[in-house]
């Protein structure tokens, strides 16, 4: 291949405008995740499943062998090695998140200005980061690691097709499955479906598109071995194979947030606002809340199904040379998206870059809509100038931690943490059935080899039974219980297995205090949560 077929793009100079940009993107993700100026804000989330995992392997545990887990390791040694430097201090989290968020910045600003030009440039990041982040951004698990590896692999292929740029897409495809196992292989196959659009546009031989094909494959593949081989040969085939394979095929299907069909599932539900908030202020946050959620359900998948209908009645676009690196985030893009095991709100939110950049790209095509860009700019600047003032100024909750001061968002949330923290020493016992929650910031131990459970299949028995046989050979001060599970065995559903764990439970421990969690303001995320204390 020539370089006139090869290269996509080359890059703008950085300039004033755009150091402009970071200091306000700096300024807008620190201000939501610190209070200033330096107290961490704390949010609860499955960033917590890396982190407790992450203090357990720096206490010796073995991850897979010692306690379970079905997710690659990525995530669990980014905190681990955070740990080592910084030890367990609430505002590890704050930090990593800052540091997600940056990334994210750099690559949007990296990808949006080699589509657009000018001061559109920037409207993608100001889009994506205005509209959700503070409701779905702000997370730390291996969602978020996954998506910005794959990004990196579309930033270098948009400087050019050659075989080493394609190398290095696949490395970072691998990198991006060791964080989440598919989101790797689903961006291989969105890149291979790009490299044969590409071919058949350029007329290329079959040998050279194989060749390709091959290139990105090996690289995946290596980077895959690579990065598992060690925790393969740790815990053995068969545990190994359960936990990334067998786990997520027969058991992970059965969470009602786990399945394609949580499309729309999630809808926020009214009642959970209004419970804390009445009248307008309960209204307004709702509103706040639905718009995000509308938006990206609306935007993920549709604009590239959009994009797509516009290109084949608009054969001007197909002419323009930025129509390839529009393709190549729309294949990818369409890759993540069905590649998404639950499309939640949330969910979609973390795939949803691609698709921001493929709308800006849309409106700039429209006359009067370019010409609103600076306008639009400049509102969506200050409407990011007030969530930050917000975030700021509404009243906070503080928690001494082990790990030094926090500040909590609401009473309830700081009112559940201060009363473990007054029961409980850092190295303590402590169990929650539900989500693990108190590990992290608490530095408390968990002594069965499960994080969560769920009253499905979800958790089969034999998990069940192992949970039994270490609560009875080290049992916690404290048990943390979801009040929903609390049912005779003739009422529980077929495939729930808690039934002899709830039974040890109302033996050996007494309810002491419930907090009701609303969760993501969903039906099936709101629980009661129970503090079960051992009986002497």
């Amino acid at each position: 291949m020539t370089d006139a077929t090869t290269t996509l793009i080359e890059s703008p100079r950085f300039g004033r405008s755009d150091l402009i940009f970071f200091a306000a993107v700096f300024l807008y993700l620190y201000t939501h995740i610190f209070e200033l100026p330096f107290t961490p804000i704390y949010f609860e989330g499955d960033h917590m499943i890396n982190l407790s995992n992450a203090m357990r392997m720096s206490s010796g545990e073995r991850i897979y062998l010692d306690f379970f887990h079905f997710i690659p390791p990525g995530a669990e040694l980014v905190y681990l090695s955070a740990f080592s430097i910084f030890d367990v201090r609430p505002w590890v989290l704050n930090l990593v998140v800052f540091g997600l968020g940056l990334a994210q910045a750099g690559l949007l600003w990296h990808l949006s200005r080699q589509v657009v030009s000018g001061y559109a440039a920037y409207l993608p990041a100001a889009i994506y980061f205005v509209i959700g982040y503070r409701l779905f951004g702000i997370d730390g698990t291996y969602r978020l690691f996954s998506v910005v590896f794959v990004l990196a692999a579309v930033a270098v292929l948009f400087k050019s097709l050659s075989t080493r740029t394609i190398a290095c897409a696949g490395v970072f495809c691998g990198m991006a499955s060791f964080f989440v196992h598919t989101r790797g292989l689903v961006a291989v196959v969105g890149i291979a479906c790009f490299l044969l659009w590409h071919a058949l546009r350029q007329k290329f031989a079959k040998g050279e598109l194989i060749r390709q094909v091959v290139v990105l494959g090996i690289a995946f593949a290596a980077t895959i071995t690579v990065t598992n081989l060690y925790f393969l040969w740790q815990t053995g085939a068969e545990i190994y194979y359960f936990s990334m394979v067998e786990f997520v095929r027969s058991h992970y299907i059965h969470d009602p947030l786990a399945k394609t069909t949580a499309y729309f599932a999630d809808f926020p539900d009214a009642s959970a606002f209004f419970s804390t908030h009445t009248g307008f202020a309960g209204l307004s946050r709702y509103i706040r809340y639905v718009h995000a959620v509308l938006f990206y359900y609306a935007l993920v998948p549709f604009v590239y199904l959009i994009y797509l209908a516009v290109r084949r009645y608009a054969p001007q676009l197909r002419e323009l040379a930025v129509d390839k690196r529009v393709m190549l985030l729309v294949f990818v893009g369409i890759a993540m998206a069905v590649g998404t095991s639950a499309p939640t709100a949330l969910r979609l939110y973390h795939v949803a870059i691609p698709a921001v950049i493929v709308l800006v790209y849309l409106l700039c095509r429209v006359d009067f809509a370019k010409r609103a860009i600076p306008a639009v700019l400049i509102m969506f600047a200050l409407l990011a100038g007030v969530y930050s003032i917000q975030r700021q100024m509404i009243e906070k909750y503080y928690v001494t931690l082990p790990g030094g001061i926090a500040a909590f968002q609401t009473e309830v949330l700081a009112d559940k943490y201060r009363w473990v923290a007054e029961r409980t020493d850092p190295g303590d016992a402590l169990f929650e059935a539900h989500h693990p929650s108190f590990y992290f910031p608490l530095q408390l131990r968990n002594p069965t080899p499960l994080y969560l459970m769920r009253d499905s299949q979800y958790t089969p028995a034999f998990q069940v039974n192992a949970v039994l046989e270490a609560l009875q050979a080290d049992p916690p001060k404290i048990i943390v219980w979801n009040g929903f599970w609390s049912k005779a065995p003739e009422q529980r559903a077929e495939g729930d297995n808690l039934a002899p764990l709830w039974a040890f439970i109302q033996q050996n421990y007494s309810r002491q205090a419930e907090f009701v969690d609303h969760g993501e303001f969903t039906l099936e995320s709101t629980r009661r949560v129970e503090m079960w204390t051992l009986n002497e």
